[in-house]
């Protein structure tokens, strides 16, 4: 049988097949699926900072709603109906110790501190690696490419100085020379360049009113 080992963000790898994050990816039953399909490594769902963030929102309106009480004066929910965070933590850390592949952890934000804070979290988890998915709809019009760019690559920075695992970049097509931004990533510590082949945005079907994703 030829071998077909190979390396990845510096992991030894028994063949170039990597799972990418997807829904495949986000269920411990299909994990392990892949795992014996000939898998050779898997990138979990990626985790969001607007679910991050939609936690300690409910929790900011809940110690509102009590009057700004102390934490420790509330009789607390044993959770809140927005405790994904935390669950994918747990799920995370499961998922890690139920396949013999390595496991990559894929994370999206916009904040620097929830970038870095967040990463080492996941890495806590006992995964292999970090995929960091830089794909972001910039808000404000007075920041121009340089600086968004700039800040991207002080992030990677930042997360490598605080993690141990190895950390990939995840880019978009739409920056303005692709190559150029790979090339810095690269120089500013990233083990691996992961490339969106395409996105699949969603449409409206105007005769039947409703969402429609294009593949052709």
């Amino acid at each position: 049988m030829p071998d077909l080992s190979t390396r990845y963000m510096g992991i030894t790898l028994k063949n170039p097949f990597i799972a990418g994050a997807s829904k495949l990816t986000g269920d411990a039953d299909t994990i392990r699926k892949l795992e014996a399909a000939g898998a050779a490594a898997i990138v979990t769902s990626s985790l969001f900072e607007e679910q991050i963030r939609i936690e300690r929102e409910w929790l900011e309106d809940y110690f509102l709603d009590h009057g700004g009480m102390h934490q420790t004066e509330l009789n607390l929910p044993s959770y809140s109906p927005y405790s994904y965070p935390e669950d994918h933590l747990q799920w995370l850390k499961s998922s890690a110790e139920s396949v013999s592949i390595p496991v990559i952890a894929s994370l999206n934000a916009f904040r620097r501190e929830t970038w870095v804070q967040w990463s080492m979290k996941l890495e806590e988890c006992g995964v292999d690696g970090l995929e960091l998915n830089f794909y972001s709809t910039p808000l404000d019009q007075g920041r121009d490419a340089s600086e968004i760019e700039d800040d991207q690559i002080q992030i990677l920075v930042e997360i490598k100085e605080k993690v141990k695992v190895p950390v990939s970049v995840k880019m978009s097509p739409f920056y303005t020379n692709p190559l150029n931004m790979a090339s810095r990533f690269s120089k500013a510590g990233a083990d691996g360049i992961v490339m969106f082949n395409r996105f699949f945005q969603p449409d409206i079907e105007p005769d039947s009113m409703k969402h429609i994703f294009r593949f052709d």
